[in-house]
């Protein structure tokens, strides 16, 4: 694929890549519904635990990453003139979580 990629480019992926995404998908969703269910029975200490617990043992950094890595394939690495992959391009000005920044965009205070 070329930097010059339309929005609108039908890309493909390995079925069996899909469904190990939405399995993943799956497991996190449900999860965290289960947990924050369970959390209105609880504190906020331990609240932050089952969410601390469940996002170290069930690995879910490492299952998110593995997502965006299969999704990424689809999107050019080559460098642009801006020295950014199409990727890059796209995502280089989303809003992330830092100490300092702990609120979605949009939200306020």
């Amino acid at each position: 694929m070329s930097d010059t990629s339309s929005d609108e480019e039908i890309v493909t992926f390995c079925r069996e890549d899909v469904v190990r995404i939405l399995r993943d998908l799956e497991v996190l969703v449900v999860s965290l519904d289960h947990i924050e269910a369970a959390a209105r029975d609880v504190g906020d200490e331990e609240e932050a635990r089952y969410l601390r617990d469940f996002v170290e043992q069930w690995r879910v950094l490492e299952k998110l990453a593995n997502m965006r890595a299969v999704l990424s394939d689809a999107f050019s690495r080559t460098p642009g003139d801006d020295l950014m992959g199409e990727l890059e391009r796209k995502v280089h000005d989303v809003s992330v979580w830092t100490s300092t920044e702990t609120r979605p965009p949009g939200l306020g205070l």
